[in-house]
């Protein structure tokens, strides 16, 4: 213990010892990254060359490091590690994005991304792991653990409340204390206790009205008062909003760059004495902590790590590892699948989504792999040898990338192009900073930044001019927009608003010219993307008619079908609804040959009854990453057991689910109040008794499990101690297989309304056809407690407790009540 003592009080005199030798302009330069446009930028973070202060390399996850490297391993997304329900899982994924991030040079992975999935519509619910504190928190906690094992530090966001990507700059989010605690921020409070993460960010988002990046009672009373969280805090990009009030809350790095956290604005505050330079040299010394814990300190450390390939074969088998495990079976009517390859002579596949790379979600998480495999690959070299196998693409749901370099416009000169006037302000106000003729519209970020009149924090753009039409037909409209609000007219007639309207309209047309305005308003950020084209509706039909000739004779058709990453992503929520046409593919499909199996990818919930009681199988892919449809493929075949289970509950209608009337900012106050409090997810549908299209833990498997004699070591324990059950399980059918248990803890009577059942433990277990084993789970005090907004601290009642297990939310055939004193 005493070596221990000087071994801290050492590191503590050298980081103190640090601090002394930066002058004030220094450690104002560590308070914010580098700018983007430095002509010698290669790390995010400034360093300190003449004290041996090393700049600092941050990168996105979370599910690839796509900075500083042109391709990476490509993982499945975090709610497919979510449906893992596994921890040692997590710890894998986590292990191997950190190898990653040492081949890149990479200091700080931003992940794992842990708000709670609120409602189906958040555009980044695949980014995160479900509906469930506890689960997020603990398969968070081991994916940190797995990264910072490789001397890599984990990044855990958006700190708090970040649910809904509609207008997520400026939404505030209204939640009382209690449901706070227990539910919003209980993944985040097992990141820092469990994983010890080394740095948290703060989300966009206000909470009770203050901003989170100057909110103090979350930065200081909460994360590091209360958790004792000693790393670093950092803004989400572009996500502050003061100078004073953002230092004095605790943030220790405005990211990317400084704008609030800059010299200019902060020496006046130091010299008036409203920021104090203590103030300035506790964010230095957290930065510094969080280096010498890294050993990043160390003049001969390298984060570099030579000897990791660029493209790395054990990274790639580990994604494929977590989509194996991820992977949900919803349907398998009359045990359809597995059809196994010598038993199957004949395959169809259709789908766009079969043939093409759909590896993940939109936005910032988007990692581009050195290679990945389609569906349509994966099944041809799974079943290649045996069978006949024919891909149709039928359908393209989004083919706005094709369209809008293919959509012509005219000037009001009659000249090709769009007449477009850019302006330096978000009002179109004034006279334009430049004009020019577009061609296309596609504002995107890399071609913002050649653009001087562009790099403005605040702009908007207007283009004018007209369509010609020259057949008569249905035409497709396509508008994309990220980070801003766009809106079209066609003659005047509105056509497209993107704060209210889903990606595509189609319209009738007559031929002749129609008057065009599109208009675009940067709303935050610096990535701002928008694209606007149109496309006769015929064009995104490919073969869908021979196909459905050419399925009559087959003895399993898998479609392919869901979102892509332009319709499910960062910065705008996704319709609950499917497209229609790939729904219409499904049900006709169905009409000719019912031996169909349905891939699905998704990062959430959505309607599915168009079709869901036509087709016999049914795999949620979820975004598989850049070799998951080979897991998806073998499930197919029998050759891998599908184990994932839904770490959601999957409504039947969006009018089911408790966050329905409080996540939309109806009244436009530019505030949600969360009023379903503590029951989101299935203890919503527990309490008012509404049945799910899939309960929270829903998931099939090609064998059966029996769930016997569960005891508890003690009938009767104090409040504060920990309570010890054990139970069997048994693989009751013909194949090897893995099962989670999921352990429900419920107060019988309480001074508060309380969840029917709430989720305290998880238990992935693999057994043999025949196997028994005994399965022991610790249930800690806070299993049992909630939060008392009187005392302002947790609070364990006497009383009876019911303990209950099962394989999912609504079956549990193991039950035994517990007596606190």
């Amino acid at each position: 213990m005493k070596a221990h003592q000087t071994t801290d009080h050492a590191r503590i005199s050298a980081i103190e010892n640090l601090i002394e030798q930066l002058t004030l302009d220094e450690k104002l330069l560590l308070l914010g990254g580098t700018p983007h446009d430095l002509p010698d930028r290669d790390a995010d973070l400034f360093g300190v060359e003449r004290i041996g202060l090393p700049r600092l390399r941050f990168a996105d996850g979370p599910v690839g490091v796509h900075w500083w490297a042109k391709a990476s391993t490509c993982y499945p997304a975090l709610i497919c590690l979510a449906a893992s329900f596994d921890e040692a899982t997590a710890l894998l994924y986590g292990q191997a994005v950190g190898t990653d991030c040492r081949a890149a040079g990479v200091h700080v992975l931003l992940a794992p991304g842990v708000n709670l999935y609120r409602s189906p519509l958040c555009g980044r619910n695949f980014e995160y792991m479900g509906e469930d504190p506890e689960l997020a928190g603990k398969l968070s906690a081991a994916y940190i653990r797995g990264v910072q094992e490789k001397g890599v530090s984990a990044t855990v966001k958006h700190f708090a409340a970040n649910n809904q990507e509609y207008n997520r700059y400026h939404i505030g989010s209204d939640v009382d204390e209690r449901t706070l605690r227990e539910v919003y921020l209980r993944p985040f409070e097992l990141a820092v206790k469990e994983g010890k993460t080394g740095c948290v960010m703060t989300s966009y988002n206000p909470i009770n009205g203050v901003h989170a990046s100057e909110n103090k009672a979350l930065i200081t009373d909460i994360l590091r008062e209360d958790w004792k969280f000693e790393g670093v805090v950092m803004s989400d990009w572009v996500s502050t909003y003061s100078t004073a009030q953002t230092l004095n809350a605790g943030l220790d790095l405005e990211m990317p760059w400084a704008n609030w956290l800059k010299p200019e604005k902060i020496k006046p505050l130091l010299a008036s004495g409203v920021v104090s330079e203590e103030t300035i040299n506790q964010r230095i010394r957290n930065r510094l902590k969080l280096m010498e814990r890294f050993g990043w300190l160390d003049p001969e450390h390298n984060q570099k790590d030579e000897s990791l390939p660029a493209r790395n074969h054990e990274t790639e088998a580990a994604a494929l590892e977590v989509a194996r495990r991820g992977i949900v079976l919803l349907k398998n009517d009359k045990d359809f699948l597995p059809r196994k390859p010598e038993q199957t002579k004949k395959i169809a596949i259709l789908g766009h989504h079969a043939g093409e790379p759909i590896l993940c979600g939109g936005g910032s998480a988007y990692t581009s792999p050195h290679e990945s495999i389609t569906l349509v690959e994966a099944i041809r070299n799974t079943y290649g040898e045996h069978s006949e196998i024919e891909y149709y693409p039928c359908v393209h749901s989004w083919h706005a990338n094709e369209t809008h370099t293919a959509s012509a416009f005219l000037t009001e000169s009659g000249e090709p192009g769009l007449q477009a006037r850019y302006y330096d302000n978000k009002q179109f106000a004034g006279e334009p900073v430049y004009e020019t003729v577009d061609q296309h519209i596609n504002l995107n970020p890399e071609t913002r930044y050649l653009n001087p009149a562009l790099c403005t924090a605040a702009f908007s753009a207007i283009w004018t001019g007209q369509i010609e039409i020259t057949d008569a037909a249905a035409y497709d409209f396509y508008m994309y927009a990220v980070d801003g609000r766009m809106s079209a007219t066609l003659n005047g007639e509105p056509l497209f608003d993107s704060l209210h309207d889903t990606y595509r309209k189609t319209r009738e047309l007559s031929a002749g010219r129609y008057e065009l305005t599109v208009s675009f308003r940067q709303t935050h950020g610096p990535c701002t993307h928008a694209l606007f084209g149109y496309e006769q509706t015929a064009h995104a039909f490919m073969g869908r008619e021979a196909a459905l000739e050419a399925i009559r004779d087959c003895d399993l058709v898998v479609i392919g079908t869901g979102y892509v990453k332009e319709v499910e992503g960062e910065s705008h929520d996704r319709p609950f609804e499917m497209d229609e046409r790939l729904n219409q593919l499904i049900v006709d499909a169905a009409k000719i040959n019912p031996n169909i199996a349905v891939a699905l990818y998704a990062g959430g919930a959505c309607d599915i009854s168009p079709w869901i009681d036509r087709v016999k199988g049914v795999l949620n892919l979820w975004y598989p990453g850049q070799n998951g449809t080979v897991a998806a493929a073998e499930i197919l075949a029998g050759i891998t057991n599908p184990s994932g289970k839904l770490p959601f509950t999957w409504e039947e209608r969006p009018e089911d689910r408790g966050s329905f009337n409080c996540y939309h900012d109806d009244d436009g106050d530019q505030r949600v109040a969360y009023t379903d409090g503590v029951f989101c997810g299935y203890r919503h549908f527990d309490r008012c008794a509404i049945a799910p299209r899939y309960p929270f833990g829903h998931g099939l498997s090609y064998t059966t499990f029996v769930y016997e004699n569960l005891r508890l070591t003690a009938d009767t324990i104090e409040a504060g101690e920990e309570a010890v059950l054990k139970f069997d399980l048994v693989n009751t059918g013909s194949n090897a297989g893995s099962e989670t248990a999921l352990v429900f803890v419920g107060d019988k009577e309480a001074s508060v309304e309380r969840p029917p059942k709430e989720l305290k433990a998880i238990q992935r277990i693999c057994l043999e056809p025949g196997e028994r084993k005994t399965v022991q789970t610790t249930l800690p005090a806070r299993a049992f407690a909630f939060w008392n907004i009187q005392q302002k601290d947790w609070c364990i009642e006497t009383g009876e407790f019911v303990i209950s297990i099962g394989p999912d939310a609504q079956t549990q055939p193991l039950q035994a009540t517990l007596n606190v004193l």
